[in-house]
């Protein structure tokens, strides 16, 4: 038995939360996450919600751990400008 039909017995997908978006729902996912501040809330929610689409919580989750990553790495380069703009300017 191929991997696609043992996740896929029956033909239908009894829970909702386990059966795979599609890819208009991915779509709709990310232009919502892309609303500036409502998008953060609907991110927040739907990667800790229990009852939401384990496809769409994933994805939520990654989404969120790459934004703490781009936030860590821009302060990293806003201190090394700063100390450098200090340095720089205690030269003068």
């Amino acid at each position: 038995m191929s991997d696609y039909q043992q996740y896929n017995q029956g033909g239908m997908y009894p829970d909702p939360r386990t059966a795979p978006m599609t890819v208009g729902q991915y779509i709709v996912t990310f232009l919502l996450s892309a609303i500036p501040i409502a998008g953060f809330i609907l991110l927040l929610v739907w990667a800790f919600s229990g009852d939401t689409n384990i496809n769409k919580r994933n994805y939520c989750r990654a989404v969120l751990i790459l934004a703490l990553i781009s936030v860590g790495i821009y302060i990293v380069i806003a201190l090394i400008a700063v100390s450098l703009g200090f340095s720089l300017a205690s030269r003068y």
